[in-house]
C-alpha cells in the first residue's frame, strides 16, 4: 500500500514562540522566496497557474503556495532535537490569492522533495483540504514538478484536513492540491521540513501506511 499522508500527533507541538517568530518572518516584505520561485515569476504572476477548479471551462489563476527559507537556527536545533534530523530544508509557505474566484491550487507534485512534514500554524477555516489526486494512465507517484491546470481526468484518491497545530507528513511526488483556502496573505500559513528526493525513501517516522 503506498503511504499519502499520515497524522504525526505524537510529534510534539511547535512551542508558541517559533510560531510568533515565523508570523513575524512572513509578514517582512523583504524576505526572499526559495530559489524555485524566482522573483522575476513572482512579480511576473507565473506562479499563480492557470486553473478550470469546477471543470466549467471558466480558466482563472489559481492560488499558489510560496516557500522561504527561514534561518532560524534556534528553531532548526529544536527540529533536531524533537523531531528529525533527516531533513533538507526548513521553510515557511504562505499560500497566496490568485484571483477573487480562486479557493483552490491546480493540482501539482512539488518541485524539489519527495516528502514534506508540514505544520499549519495558521489558516482561514477548518475546512481547507488537501486532496491528492491520480491522473487516468498514469502512475499515482509522479516526477517532480509535474502540474495540472484542469481536474477532468484525475480521480481523488485521498483527502486530509490538516489539523491546525499539529505534524502532519505526506508524499509530494502525489498529484495534490489545496481546496476551500479563503482569504488573504494570511488565510494559510505553513512550516515545512523538506524531505528527501527519492519517493521509494520513507521517512524513518512514518508508522503504518495510513491514507
Amino acid at each position: 500500500m503506498t503511504l499519502i499522508h499520515q497524522q504525526m500527533d505524537f510529534l510534539p507541538k511547535v512551542p508558541e514562540h517559533f510560531i510568533t517568530r515565523a508570523k513575524q518572518f512572513l509578514e517582512q516584505e523583504d524576505k526572499k522566496p526559495d530559489v524555485a520561485y524566482r522573483n522575476e515569476e513572482l512579480s511576473n504572476g507565473v506562479w499563480f497557474r492557470p486553473i478550470d477548479p469546477d471543470g466549467s471551462g471558466n480558466i482563472i489563476k489559481g492560488r499558489s503556495n510560496i516557500l522561504f527559507p527561514w534561518p532560524d537556527q534556534e528553531f532548526e536545533q529544536w527540529v533536531r532535537d524533537n523531531i528529525t534530523t533527516n531533513y533538507k530544508s526548513i521553510m515557511l509557505g504562505m499560500n497566496l490569492p490568485g484571483e477573487d474566484a480562486s479557493v483552490t491550487q491546480p493540482a501539482h507534485t512539488d518541485l524539489h522533495r519527495a516528502w514534506n512534514l508540514m505544520h499549519v500554524f495558521e489558516n482561514s477555516s477548518d475546512e481547507q483540504t488537501t486532496c491528492f489526486w491520480q491522473e487516468d494512465g498514469y502512475p499515482l507517484i509522479r516526477p517532480l514538478a509535474t502540474y495540472k491546470s484542469d481536474f477532468k481526468n484525475l480521480t481523488k484518491v485521498s483527502e486530509a484536513k490538516f489539523k491546525k497545530n499539529t505534524w502532519n507528513a505526506f508524499s509530494t511526488c502525489i498529484l495534490h492540491s489545496v481546496r476551500n483556502v479563503v482569504g488573504g496573505l494570511h488565510a494559510r500559513m505553513t512550516i515545512h521540513l523538506s524531505l528527501y528526493e527519492d519517493p521509494t525513501v520513507r521517512p524513518d517516522f512514518f508508522t503504518t501506511a495510513t491514507r
